[in-house]
């Protein structure tokens, strides 16, 4: 999940493609109070109530905050995950449970240039957006991040690898495909393109024009001085720039980014704010991180990749802070987003054993993996004849066309045409639509109002 880019303005991606996709569910005979808008924040702090404003604008929060059809990603809220236990690749799987008994899950995102995986969006969207540190732990990692094929950035490595084989992992469990929305955004977060479908036949599309956005092939030139402004409050939150550890995460991001074209020596300039600031509040784990940096010969990240699981298991940690704490859901969602019989599925975690990992729960297992029970209605679906037909795999057995292409830059964006592919569910069906979360806006704040929105 791409919690960096998107923009603030009017016609930002995520603002246009929600609203697109609220018609065409709507008109689908799909009611409001079955929707949730679930922030994918995969182990990032969860997304407090101004950033939920800011993320989605006054109309859709006004909408959906006040009933609690807002929420976001708790990889710790183990009434919420549902182990899905592991690939073939032996990555363990666990995931959000709102997202795995929806009738149609929507991941909406971004294929914007990044140092993990190429681009985010597409697959990545959900193996880290939604997801649990173990799961993450299988690509976040030096043994995949420290591979030749890690360095210079693309989407030919064992990152993006897994990120596919997770994803499709969850798919599987699921009984249903992701339906996804991404936009290939310029320099100012306007959308140069969208395209939506299934993400396996969706991703190398979109590659291809965010390839043009993003490569510069004929840059040969090596660089040996690169200057960096490091903000306070950027990318993760407020205080990386402050922060030394998330400092040293922003330059080594940048490093991965423009590997290609720097020299072997090259030596970073950069101007920052040096007050100390650690924001425990935010990142109350940090200083202790810190700390171990200055013994025992800790000088790179496998040195400390040892600690893992301690770092991720600690329950000495302060809890959320009251600032960040997101309301629950009002019982009736609650319980419309419960499988219906109100069976649990297999190995669903309930409870957090004390120390490191965790316990599965108990009870009537879902059919789809062998057990007992009601199991949970699919998605009906209408219109164009599938070669799966009376399945939820008719959302995607085809990939949705682009929908625009250029940049927009005052023109009213076609919000009608974002999901063009979106096929329609009828009835009751539950659905949550997945947008990444952006910590702060930085310079892809634009407020500027085009016209006819």
């Amino acid at each position: 999940p791409d919690i960096v880019k998107g923009g603030c303005q009017e016609t930002s991606h995520r603002k246009v493609a929600i609203r697109a996709c609220l018609e065409e569910l709507y008109s689908a005979g799909i009611k409001k109070e079955n929707v949730l808008l679930l922030f994918s924040n995969g182990l990032h702090p969860r997304t407090p109530m101004h950033e939920a404003r800011q993320i989605l604008g006054d109309a859709l929060f006004n909408e959906f905050w006040y009933s609690g059809q807002i929420t976001s990603h708790d990889s710790e809220d183990w009434d919420h995950l549902v182990d899905l236990g592991f690939t073939p690749q032996g990555d363990h799987v666990i995931m959000n449970k709102y997202v795995y008994d929806a009738d149609l899950a929507i991941l909406i995102g971004h294929t914007q240039g990044n140092p993990y995986g190429g681009y985010s969006g597409g697959y990545k969207h959900c193996a880290t957006g939604i997801s649990h540190w173990r799961s993450i732990a299988a690509h976040h990692v030096p043994q995949v991040m420290h591979r030749p094929d890690f360095v210079p950035v693309s989407t030919s490595s064992l990152m993006r690898d897994k990120f596919d084989q997770q994803g499709m992992f969850m798919e599987e469990k699921m009984g249903k495909k992701f339906f996804c929305c991404d936009a290939v955004l310029d320099t100012k977060s306007r959308q140069i393109e969208i395209n939506s479908g299934y993400a396996k036949e969706m991703q190398p599309v979109s590659w291809k024009t965010a390839d043009k956005r993003t490569y510069v092939h004929w840059a040969e030139k090596k660089y040996d001085v690169v200057v960096f402004g490091m903000p306070t409050n950027f990318h993760y939150g407020d205080g990386m720039g402050t922060n030394p550890i998330q400092m040293m995460q922003a330059l080594s991001a940048q490093v991965i980014r423009h590997k290609r074209v720097l020299s072997d020596h090259c030596v970073f300039i950069v101007p920052s704010i040096c007050d100390g600031w650690f924001h425990k509040e935010r990142w109350p784990y940090l200083p202790e991180l810190y700390e171990m940096f200055q013994h025992d010969s800790m000088n790179i990240l496998p040195d400390m990749n040892r600690y893992g699981e301690y770092f991720a298991t600690n329950e000495e940690y302060p809890q959320i802070p009251f600032c960040q704490r997101v309301p629950p859901l009002p019982r009736l969602l609650h319980d419309e987003l419960r499988p219906s019989g109100g069976g649990t599925h297999q190995r669903h975690l309930h409870r957090r054993r004390t120390g490191a990992g965790h316990r599965p729960g108990h009870g009537p297992q879902d059919p789809r993996h062998g057990g007992g029970g009601p199991g949970r209605r699919q998605a009906q679906v209408c219109g164009r004849e599938s070669q799966h037909p009376g399945s939820a795999q008719d959302l995607h057995h085809r990939r949705g066309a682009s929908v625009h292409e250029g940049p927009c830059p005052e023109q009213p964006f076609p919000r009608q045409r974002v999901c063009a592919s979106l096929r329609r569910v009828k009835g009751n069906g539950r659905a949550v639509l997945s947008l990444p979360q952006r910590k702060n806006q930085g310079n892809h704040a634009c407020r500027r109002k085009h016209s006819g929105m």
